[in-house]
């Protein structure tokens, strides 16, 4: 059922124009870097959450955490990954 549905939605935003079908495959790579690049991002922000020493190198207070941002970058690494799959596939949101 859930296949349906996706179908039925991507139908819907082609209609719309929340879809562009054509040749997109060049930004792929743009979106794959964004992705891993956000991934990365995440990564470095959920350490210097953790990491007392590294707190300490980088001369935050202990108390420093930012798993707000930790999540916010993890979301647009999806966000861009996705946008490469869409991309590889011949459609632009």
């Amino acid at each position: 059922m859930k296949d349906q549905e996706v179908e039925n939605n991507v139908k819907y935003y082609l209609a719309e124009g929340l879809f562009k079908k054509g040749n997109y495959d060049f930004l792929t790579g743009f979106y794959l870097d964004n992705a891993k690049r956000s991934l990365s991002t995440a990564k470095v922000l959920f350490r210097a959450s953790e990491d007392k020493e590294l707190k300490k190198m980088l001369g935050l207070l202990d108390s420093f955490e930012t798993y707000l941002w930790v999540i916010t970058a993890s979301y647009y690494s999806m966000f861009y990954a996705v946008n490469a799959l869409f991309s590889k596939n011949g459609l632009k949101v």
